[in-house]
């Protein structure tokens, strides 16, 4: 499964023109590929954080566009907003 996201991101028209090269770089290194194409950047307490680079579990341009997109829409949900407006208002309590 990440063999084939790795060869639709090598086939794609990317933006960012850094990452078809690195790409190419990696051809063939499976243990590359599974790193970067096997599970996807986690979001976590600090925020999106992650190494530079190719990748689903990679902080690029797509990754973060991928992140602004789920929170836009968990944003406008009315029915998530109290599980935001909830956090914030914890957090804000913090010294």
């Amino acid at each position: 499964m990440y063999l084939d996201e790795y060869k639709r991101w090598l086939a794609a028209d990317l933006e960012d023109a850094d990452l078809k090269p690195e790409l190419a770089r990696i051809e063939g290194n499976d243990e590359e590929i599974k790193d970067r194409f096997a599970v996807a950047l986690k979001f976590g307490t600090a925020g999106l954080r992650g190494v530079l680079g190719a990748g689903t579990n990679r902080m690029n341009i797509y990754v973060v566009l991928q992140a602004a997109l789920v929170a836009t829409i968990i944003f406008f949900s009315p029915s998530l907003k109290a599980c935001i407006i909830s956090a914030f208002c914890s957090l804000s309590f913090l010294p």
